[in-house]
């Protein structure tokens, strides 16, 4: 028995991501991948050549998705009927497992290791199978022959600049009831479990029907790549496609270096997803190339991710639980959550420096905030003005979270919801003035400080801010989603308006 095993080629993050304290997710739906061994199945007499699963490797994680992309109507553990590809298909393939509806198709195997060099070198490569079906055995000349595209292959797999074409294919593990609301500020993710090492293979040398078992693939998303490659385009590739499952075909696309497939269908369905609201849309402009969506996507995570005590963007899961960003393999795509993460305690440092700064203004013995200008003359008026404000703001503040004043990294809510409590807060602080118009000091002779609340100069600054948020989307990104774009067909520099 031979078996070979694709190095994985995982995002790196400069921080290393936290254990996950819960266990592995046992009802997946719909999943990228089941991070359990390989369901056990009945196997006739005769040995069948099989793709299966690596062994989980010590500190991975299981990812799968939120939808639940089409209804169970295979009982768990009955056979479905093969999806034929090719009549003269020579390849089975079993994809996916009896807890995600799992799919069986037939297919031409050199149209596969045609459209894929990562199938080219796992079907006929030199760690291949040493037998055909029917008996057919490989020459140790016919296996030194193909090394060389072999070892490239592999190479291309490990050295690709930010891709996970040898990454073992589970992604983000959702519980398949809980779909996400695109208009949410929240982004529901499910925690991540283990997961196995990237798909190897096992191959007994004798045969009646050559089957590969790819348990970690999604079915449906897998189907999509197969009718292109087949040419099946009316039954099996959809003209528009839901972005969960847009999400597992680039997956699938980048493991199997399979990305220039989609040329023909890249940009609408990109087009689809770009005014949506999903943390997924990272790792899909990522493969596909759309730097567009790549940046909008990144900004939103800097205004919309709150942090825990360590910095740490979080999500929310569909349990209800907030969870690092990092954890989720597919999302922690090459120096982007750094920048993301700064871009945030910038913008949060400048808004709580502002409150600090008035403030202080108001609660100092030389401090100068009154602006009545009839008050410039009375001490009196102008100390009454200042003292109400400054009562009436550590009250607004307190109310809303904010007092004592937060330094920025000790800030745990993110951007949108702390711009959202200076407003409040805002319309909370009330400046020296009775609702008949008098002051309330007895020099005050009637004069009116509408203008002295510094409620709306706080707000204001804090909503510009918000605003003028630099993308975090670094040079380097651009770099390469310019080279995927180039695959997938996307036009790059173009204007794609957010729909």
């Amino acid at each position: 028995m031979i078996r070979i095993g694709l190095a994985a080629n995982k995002p790196k993050s400069k921080r290393s991501p936290a254990r996950s304290p819960y266990p592995p997710n046992n009802h997946q739906m719909g999943s990228v991948g089941n991070m359990a061994s390989p369901t056990t199945r009945t196997r006739s007499t005769s040995s069948v050549k099989t793709l299966r699963s690596g062994r989980p490797t010590k500190g991975s994680r299981s990812k799968s998705t939120p939808l639940l992309m089409g209804d169970v109507t295979e009982e768990e553990g009955q056979a479905a009927s093969p999806i034929i590809f090719d009549q003269d298909g020579d390849l089975h393939l079993a994809v996916g497992t009896a807890k995600v509806n799992p799919m069986r198709f037939v297919v031409c195997s050199r149209t596969l290791a045609r459209a894929s060099p990562v199938f080219r070198t796992m079907l006929f490569g030199a760690f291949s199978e040493s037998s055909r079906p029917g008996g057919a055995q490989r020459t140790s000349s016919q296996a030194s022959a193909t090394s060389g595209s072999d070892s490239a292959a592999l190479g291309s797999l490990s050295s690709s600049s930010g891709s996970c074409l040898a990454l073992s294919s589970s992604s983000l593990s959702l519980p398949s009831a809980s779909v996400p609301d695109a208009s949410s500020t929240e982004f529901p993710i499910t925690p991540p479990s283990s997961t196995t090492s990237p798909t190897s293979l096992a191959l007994p040398k004798e045969q009646d029907e050559w089957t590969a078992e790819l348990p970690e693939d999604d079915p449906r998303a897998f189907r999509i790549l197969m009718g292109i490659i087949h040419s099946s385009f009316a039954e099996h590739v959809p003209e528009t496609i839901e972005l969960v499952e847009l999400f597992h075909v680039a997956i699938l696309a980048d493991k199997y270096d399979m990305t220039h497939l989609l040329r023909p269908w890249a940009e609408g369905w990109c087009s689809s997803q770009r005014g949506r609201r999903h943390p997924y849309r990272l790792w899909i402009a990522w493969v596909l190339g759309d730097d567009t969506m790549f940046e909008s996507e990144a900004r939103r995570l800097a205004l919309g991710c709150p942090v825990n005590k360590y910095g740490q963007l979080l999500i929310r899961c569909t349990n209800g639980n907030l969870m690092p960003l990092e954890t989720f393999d597919y999302l922690r795509l090459p120096d982007i959550l750094e920048p993301i993460a700064a871009t945030r305690l910038e913008a949060a440092d400048q808004i709580l420096q502002k409150i600090t700064a008035v403030h202080r203004k108001l609660a100092t013995a030389n401090g100068r905030h009154c602006r009545e200008p009839t008050a410039s003359t009375k001490q009196e008026c102008r100390l009454d003005c200042e003292n109400a404000l400054l009562g009436s703001m550590v009250k607004a503040l307190d109310a809303c979270g904010l007092w004592p004043i937060p330094a920025a990294p000790q800030l745990t809510v993110s951007l949108d919801a702390l711009v959202a409590k200076v407003a409040s807060a805002a319309q909370m602080i009330r400046p020296l003035s009775s609702s008949s118009g008098s002051s309330m000091s007895p020099m005050g002779g009637g004069v009116r400080h509408a203008g002295c609340n510094p409620g709306t100069e706080v707000e204001d600054f804090a909503r510009r801010v918000l605003a003028g948020v630099p993308t975090p989307v670094q040079h380097a990104h651009l770099t390469h989603m310019e080279l995927q774009a180039v695959k997938s067909g996307l036009s790059v520099g173009t204007d794609k308006a957010e729909l």
